[in-house]
């Protein structure tokens, strides 16, 4: 009987020499550590994703609210060479970066997001990364194919060469920027939506 008591009283000694306050607050410190690192990067993801996507969106709108009608009062030979330089520059390494950069920022937002299972942020993330990735569907399915097929085309060597090339390429390549305009910027206010405030 006696063997058995200092059996059990051995056990607790040493449950207690595990568990003490001081253990407990170690603990409790070191979840409330992850958890703050994990919203720094929440914040971060979340901060990078909206200026990306806000610099995609500023420029889809630019071309949608000043170049494009701008070249639209010029003559087809002015048109064409315009829209083909403007679509040659704009394809450069920091385009591609931030427009690329946007995507990976607002998957690691959302990716943050799940893991802390924050339902209002998982919602308006999912919404913005959509909306996202639609705007780079309709650029790479719509918009590039116009700009390629423009600027490998051949040089007209009369004036009335240059009219077909306009008509082929205006009209449509202006509804799908009008287009990703809108879905972009959608982007951006649902990331707005979503900020942990």
């Amino acid at each position: 009987m006696f063997t058995k008591l200092s059996g059990i009283t051995l056990v607790c000694f040493l449950i207690s020499g595990f568990i003490t306050p001081g253990s407990t607050s170690a603990l409790a410190a070191k979840r409330m550590s992850q958890h703050d690192n994990v919203h720094m990067f929440i914040q971060i993801s979340a901060l990078l994703s909206i200026l990306t996507t806000s610099i995609i969106a500023g420029t889809v709108f630019a071309y949608a609210n000043s170049v494009m009608p701008g070249l639209r009062k010029g003559e087809d030979q002015t048109f064409v060479l315009a829209v083909r330089q403007l679509n040659s520059s704009v394809n450069n390494p920091i385009f591609l970066l931030v427009s690329n950069g946007a995507l990976v920022a607002q998957i690691v937002f959302i990716s943050l997001t799940i893991y802390t299972q924050d339902t209002h942020q998982i919602i308006w993330c999912s919404l913005a990364l959509g909306a996202y990735i639609a705007t780079l569907l309709i650029t790479f399915m719509g918009n590039l194919p116009l700009n390629k097929e423009i600027i490998d085309a051949e040089i007209p060597q009369e004036d009335k060469g240059w009219e077909p090339l306009r008509t082929k390429f205006e009209s449509r390549w202006t509804k799908l920027n009008l287009l990703r305009t809108i879905t972009c910027i959608l982007s951006v206010v649902f990331l707005l939506f979503s900020m942990p405030f």
